[in-house]
């Protein structure tokens, strides 16, 4: 059972980061982050050929990615922009991400940690949250909250997923990053919000992954064609 457990985290980190990377087509050279990185699992998904960069307060696991090299450069302790920033010095690596992904990480107050991942996110880069929710019925609310934190930050919300019952996930960019968008966002995104809302105040039917999963534009073209 065990094994199952781990088999299944890993496919869940690989489908992560196979969206990220489509969402931004990264190329040689270029540096993503991972936020609580553990063994490097997600890191490891990468190809080679980018710059894995890992934030880990666990000194154990920190050190098992780093011996297999699933990550390049690792930052021990906790996540802060400026850590990240003082560990890629040390490598000469820029400090500026194509792909930042925080899975089960995001914990109050919300605001500065989305700051300090603005300041370590390129122009045209995506940051991936994923967080659980307690109750299908409360996604809603946390994803109104988190859009209300991107926008003050003038980041925006380009696509929500709700990948397994109990955790959603979001995928973050600057405003000016025209070449992620996704069909219909802004509609869907309100739609989603609206109904979401009516949602927590009834106590009705739970959202599913099929009612509001968005994809970027030149996803859906593949699959008509």
């Amino acid at each position: 059972m065990e094994t199952e457990e781990v088999d299944t985290d890993k496919e869940e980190k690989l489908a992560i980061v196979h969206k990220a990377c489509e969402c931004v087509e990264p190329v040689n050279g270029d540096r993503v982050l991972d936020i609580h990185c553990g063994d490097g699992t997600l890191l490891g998904w990468y190809t080679k050929r980018l710059i894995t960069v890992g934030v880990e307060e666990d000194a154990e696991l920190m050190k098992t990615a780093l011996n297999a090299k699933k990550v390049d450069v690792g930052v021990p302790g906790k996540f802060s922009a400026s850590a990240v920033k003082d560990m890629c010095a040390k490598f000469n690596a820029e400090p500026k991400f194509r792909v930042i992904t925080a899975i089960d990480t995001l914990s109050e107050p919300v605001l500065p940690f989305l700051s300090d991942c603005k300041e370590l996110l390129c122009g045209e880069g995506v940051l991936v949250i994923q967080s659980p929710h307690r109750l299908t019925s409360s996604v809603g609310f946390m994803v109104t909250e988190l859009n209300k934190c991107v926008e003050e930050i003038n980041l925006q919300v380009q696509g929500i997923e709700l990948p397994k019952k109990g955790v959603f996930r979001a995928y973050i960019s600057h405003p000016s990053f025209k070449k992620f968008c996704v069909s219909d966002s802004e509609m869907k995104l309100r739609m989603y919000f609206v109904y979401s809302t009516t949602m927590i105040r009834e106590l009705r039917q739970p959202v599913t992954a099929t009612d509001f999963n968005l994809r970027p534009n030149r996803q859906e073209t593949r699959n008509a064609i």
